[in-house]
């Protein structure tokens, strides 16, 4: 039987703080268990973040028998909630031994957010975090802040009255919740009772919550197109609170539909004389998809959004056919790589494998560390005219957010060990990431010279953006051609044909 997801480590996301003052502080309450395996959460942990998320400590206690093959007896965890989505995000993890001592730690490869499956051990832990005890106490609350909402709109007199009986059970941790009871009240005082109360439907119900009912001040109605200015109207009654077991953020503001260009347009309601909306543009860019053939292919990338101008105006764009390289001594590039877990995910485009923190390089006393790399088939850089079975481009970054590129050449030749693994834990669907609990050796990506050539170039995907220093090794490594078939079944061609070098000092090690 297949572990469930949360006994593997990657999938259980650590938020960046102090580990030790953090971890050694919490209240672990068991949530669930199997097979000697415990989940816990730490309740008190539990904070709200941005967008009606929320973040939350946890941890995953492995059984003796488990803690003695995988060398830690606990992974705890800070993970990172979409309440609305029904997603988690991994940040960082953290391994102890028996005696709750860390063992190491590292950030997470990936940012991007994970579904949750039914049943499964994750969806217990979200709604300890998302749905958690005081639930009910939140919808007595709700239905509290409803009826005096309407009693203040009826008889504003008794508003004073109305806030002590109706709010003074809540609790210090509900305050949120009253809030919105509150301001209700304030509302209904200012405007002295002037306000009719909301409509009541005939079963005696609140109202179905609609999202236009709670658009944000500003937003425009739905007649967008008509360009007259509105009449000035009087005040609006309040809307009938809306109830929900989790508060939610507010809706986002409303925006005009975008239109495709071979799509028929919509149809104006407004007066002939009414200015009419400007035509849409040759291409509607909410879902633009690149490619590497056709239309979307390469020869147009700079035309599909104007975010990716660059990749046809671009002077400094990437790859090139490395040629007439000035032979100077360069400094070694000094790569301090780790064992560490890993994802890998097919993003549509190529075969990403995401990589925990602590990787880096150091050129000319600047300081990268490694995010991922990828893979191109063939290789997208020439040297000389010469072109290679596929490459790995490691990219990397500083912490002011510039990037700098390892180019490994690969070629055909004998097995290479490490990419038996990687594409062992080939996902099966795109854009679904793959979390194995092995460990990979990122120095054995790396030939043994660390001859390089270098340049200016970009990134050689849209938005095409330049100023990344390119780091391209001389020695290639070697993959067997059953390795090679292997990512050749998903991508025969993803690589952007050679760009013009231009005026671009190319240096080589002597």
């Amino acid at each position: 039987m297949k572990q469930p997801s949360l006994f593997r480590p990657p999938l259980i996301a650590l938020a960046v703080c102090c580990a030790s003052g953090t971890l050694s502080a919490a209240d672990w309450a068991t949530i669930a268990t199997d097979r000697g395996k415990k989940i816990e959460i730490d309740r008190d942990s539990v904070l709200r973040a941005e967008s009606g998320k929320k973040v939350a400590w946890g941890r995953l206690v492995l059984s003796d028998a488990d803690a003695e093959k995988t060398g830690y007896a606990i992974v705890q965890a800070l993970n990172r909630y979409d309440c609305q989505s029904l997603k988690f995000a991994t940040i960082k993890r953290v391994y102890l031994d028996a005696n709750q001592r860390i063992l190491r730690e590292e950030r997470a490869g990936s940012d991007s957010e994970i579904a949750l499956l039914p049943g499964t051990l994750d969806e217990k832990l979200f709604r300890e975090v998302c749905q958690p005890p005081g639930a009910e106490e939140l919808r007595q609350v709700a239905e509290q802040a409803d009826r005096a909402a309407r009693s203040a709109a009826n008889a504003p007199a008794d508003a004073g009255r109305i806030q002590r009986t109706e709010m003074v059970s809540i609790k210090p941790d509900l305050r949120e919740a009253a809030a919105a009871a509150r301001d209700e009240l304030g509302k209904a005082k200012k405007d002295g009772g002037n306000k009719p109360a909301p409509a009541e439907p005939k079963d005696g119900k609140a109202a179905a919550h609609k999202p236009d009912a709670a658009a944000p001040e500003g937003a425009k109605p739905a007649a967008a197109h008509d360009a007259r200015p509105a009449p000035p109207q009087a005040a609006k009654p309040a809307p009938p609170p809306v109830r929900h077991e989790i508060p939610l953020p507010p809706p986002a503001p409303k925006t005009r539909p975008v239109l495709h260009a071979h799509a028929a347009p919509l149809a104006h309601t407004a007066p002939k004389k009414t200015v009419e909306a400007a035509p849409p543009p040759a291409h509607a860019h909410g879902d633009i998809h690149w490619s590497y053939e056709g239309e979307t292919g390469p020869q147009n990338w700079g035309k599909l959004k104007p975010e990716w101008a660059q990749c046809a105006s671009g002077r400094t764009q990437s790859p090139i056919d490395i040629r007439d390289g000035i032979k100077v001594d360069l400094p070694s590039i000094q790569f301090d790589y780790r064992t560490t877990y890993f994802t890998v995910v097919d993003n549509g485009h190529t075969v990403q494998v995401n990589v925990g923190e602590g990787s880096t390089i150091t050129l000319v006393g600047k300081r990268y560390e490694l995010v991922q790399f990828h893979f191109h088939k063939p290789a997208e850089e020439r040297v000389n005219g010469k072109t290679y079975d596929m490459v790995a481009h490691l990219v990397h970054k500083d912490l002011d957010g510039n990037l700098a590129v390892v180019a490994v050449l690969l070629d055909r030749g004998t097995e290479h060990p490490l990419f038996n693994t990687l594409w062992a834990y080939l996902p099966l669907q795109k854009n679904v990431e793959s979390r194995p609990d092995v460990s990979i050796d990122l120095a054995k990506l790396l030939p043994e010279k660390r001859d390089y050539y270098t340049f200016m170039g970009s990134l050689t995907t849209p938005p095409c953006s330049e100023g990344v220093t390119w780091l391209v090794m001389k020695e290639p490594l070697q993959l067997s051609p059953e390795q090679i078939g292997v990512f050749g079944h998903l991508y025969r061609n993803n690589a952007r044909p050679v760009q013009a070098v231009n005026s671009r000092l190319i240096k080589q090690s002597r």
